[in-house]
Order: structure tokens, then sequence, then C-alpha cells
């Protein structure tokens, strides 16, 4: 890798770094403020984008920069399974707010779509998680 290739990683990993912890900043203070809390996580998550760019950059051209390991031949998409299930599990997140705001609308007697929630965010999180990963988006 040459000298100035190594110079622009460096500078946009910092830009990133400089990008977080400023959003994260203006996050932390006005926490209250929805407008300052959407903008501040909003800056985060393109400080992180220029983070995983920074990576990227000295990597151009070979299958390392896209998360593929040492065997050339791993399938780098997720399969029917994996789509399947992020969907199946997208869908009872939706249902199962549908379902508290029904809840909400009678006088909020059950809490059963509580718990509900809090299964279909969990399975969100595994199902769509190992979809992130599989695609090499946030792990290298």
């Amino acid at each position: 890798m040459n000298f100035k290739m190594s110079k622009n990683r460096r500078s946009l990993f910092a830009l990133g770094l400089v990008a977080l912890l400023s959003g994260g900043a203006v996050t932390a203070s006005h926490f209250d403020n929805f407008t300052y809390w959407s903008l501040g996580f909003l800056v985060c998550v393109v400080g992180l984008w220029l983070m995983r760019i920074s990576k990227s950059l000295g990597l151009s051209g070979s299958r390392q920069a896209y998360g593929a390991g040492a065997n050339p031949s791993e399938s780098q998409t997720p399969g029917v399974v994996a789509w399947m299930l992020g969907g199946v599990s997208g869908f009872a997140l939706g249902l199962s707010f549908f379902l508290l705001w029904l809840d909400a609308q009678e006088g909020g007697h059950w809490t059963w779509p509580l718990y509900a929630i809090l299964i279909s965010t969990l399975a969100c999180a595994v199902t769509w998680g190992y979809i992130f990963a599989k695609m090499g988006w946030f792990i290298d």
C-alpha cells in the first residue's frame, strides 16, 4: 500500500471518528429534543459508514474488501431461508405493534402484546443481524 492511500485511509477514519463522537455528543446532550436526537443519530451513522469505508479503501480489487474469508468459493449472500425468516420476523413485529395499538384503543388491559413485541424484536435482531453479517456490511 502506498503512502497516499494510507494517508487517505487514516484521514477518512479520523473524519468518521470525529463525526461519530460529535453525533454522540449531540444525541447525549439533547436527548429530550427529537430533532437534535435524530440529527445526532444520523451523524453517528454517517461516521460509522465513513469508518467502514476507510477499512475497505486499501483492499480495493481483492475479495477481502467485501468480507469474504480465505475461501473464495464462500457464498456472500444469505440463503432463501434466511430471507424468509427475516421477512416473517418483520411481519411478526408489525403484527405485534398492531395488536398493541388495538390493546391501547381498548384501554390497555392485555400484557401479552408486550411479550410478543419482545420476542419478535429479538427474532428480528437475530435474523437481520445474520443477514447483514452474511452480506459483509458490518463485519470484516
